[in-house]
């Protein structure tokens, strides 16, 4: 893999994790308080929507292990479900925070979301490509 590969594919989904992460270790007292983020849910759905979409396009695009390209679909979802967890897990430790297993629903249906169209896109795409 190149180094633009690796900056193409690699580090977009990594800088966004690690956004995730710097948001939420930030202190309820400290949160901003911004109309936004009164749509909580919404959020979380947003935020693992790219995430999903991102992780994704990593493994996807990547050549070294075919078979972890070939079952991007569902490693994505587990990662980015996971990493859902980790983050409501994560809170336990931020002063005013808590995690929350509806946060982690929108997150996973965000990763589903995100997931089903890129499924959707790839199997338009096949069609299209044995049709023509």
């Amino acid at each position: 893999m190149t180094n633009k590969e690796l900056l193409w594919y690699y580090l977009p989904p990594i800088v966004w994790a690690l956004a995730i992460f710097v948001g939420s270790s930030i202190p309820s007292k400290d949160f901003p308080d911004l109309k936004i983020f009164s749509y909580d849910k919404l959020l979380h759905f947003g935020v693992f929507f790219v995430l999903a979409f991102l992780t994704y396009r990593a493994l996807a695009h990547q050549r070294r292990y075919p078979l972890l390209a070939g079952r991007a679909l569902l490693l994505t979802f587990i990662a980015t479900v996971a990493y859902g967890a980790t983050d409501e897990l994560h809170q336990f430790l931020v002063p005013g925070r808590t995690p929350d297993f509806f946060d982690l629903a929108a997150d996973s249906i965000g990763a589903t979301c995100a997931l089903l169209i890129l499924l959707f896109w790839r199997k338009r795409r096949e069609r299209a490509v044995s049709a023509g």
